[in-house]
């Protein structure tokens, strides 16, 4: 684990938001996760949304909302905890009744996701290791 992410735990998600090719994640206190790679939320018993089918119809109504899936699934939950491998630097982050969201490393060269809190970044690097500065 690196301890430059324990700021993440007892967060809770503010706000998630699709720009273009990026997702921003917010949480409390202004930190943030932003990924142009793939993503996903579960809950104890299922995959629930990625980043893939956000503007999908799926035989619906309307198309998905990805970041309103993830907002009223995820709510006001705080962070209880993460992970992040040591090959490929995925990051999943655990909070409260099981619901997990997960950030992939989709590259061998180029940065997967980026931590920000209080001035302090930590950059999934292509390959999988991190920067922190």
């Amino acid at each position: 684990m690196n301890l430059a992410l324990d700021w993440l735990k007892g967060k809770s998600l503010v706000k998630v938001e699709k720009k273009d090719y990026s997702w921003f994640f917010t949480f409390a206190h202004g930190s943030s996760i932003t990924t142009e790679s793939f993503w996903r939320l579960l809950d104890s018993e299922r995959l629930v949304v990625t980043d893939g089918d956000h503007g999908q119809l799926f035989g619906l109504k309307e198309p998905v909302d990805a970041a309103k899936c993830v907002m009223e699934l995820v709510g006001t939950k705080k962070i209880i905890g993460y992970s992040c491998s040591e090959i490929c630097s995925d990051l999943f982050l655990s909070f409260e009744d099981n619901v997990q969201i997960q950030f992939f490393n989709t590259s061998g060269g180029f940065e997967s996701w980026r931590a920000g809190n209080n001035g302090i970044s930590v950059i999934c690097m292509g390959e999988g290791g991190l920067s922190t500065f």
